[in-house]
């Protein structure tokens, strides 16, 4: 994979992963994202639903785009667009916070243990906690 002079992966070969404070649910077979410290939700097409579902902090933006047009079977002389169409999604996911790059370490709950334990339930429930709204 091609490293740019800064050190930072091209793009297409980032590696990104959900944003660990978020809230994530599929409703519909459409994602719905809340971000708890932007206080921002984000509701996702079909396409971005499957973008969204796809991220799993291994796979590169390539692979991704990839697999993607695979099942939406992009037409051949399409998939030069969807590629790029698809690094642009994960950009705008990005300037939300609602992805990050997957080496960054996971930040720690500031409630501890019990913090991090309870905003699990809540994004398996799909729940909003209170002193989060």
């Amino acid at each position: 994979m091609a490293q740019p002079v800064s050190g930072r992966p091209a793009r297409g070969g980032r590696v990104w992963r959900r944003n660990p404070r978020l809230a994530e649910q599929v409703l519909g077979g459409k994602a719905v994202v809340l971000h708890y410290e932007g206080r921002r939700v984000l509701g996702l097409n079909d396409t971005g639903t499957l973008l969204w579902t796809l991220v799993d902090g291994r796979r590169r933006e390539e692979e991704i785009a990839a697999e993607a047009g695979r099942r939406l079977a992009v037409p051949p002389e399409e998939i030069p667009a969807f590629r790029d169409s698809v690094f642009q999604f994960f950009d705008d996911l990005s300037r939300r916070e609602l992805l990050v790059p997957a080496s960054m370490p996971s930040r720690p709950d500031p409630e501890g243990p019990a913090g991090a334990e309870r905003d699990a339930a809540h994004r398996r429930s799909g729940e909003v906690p209170e002193e989060r709204r």
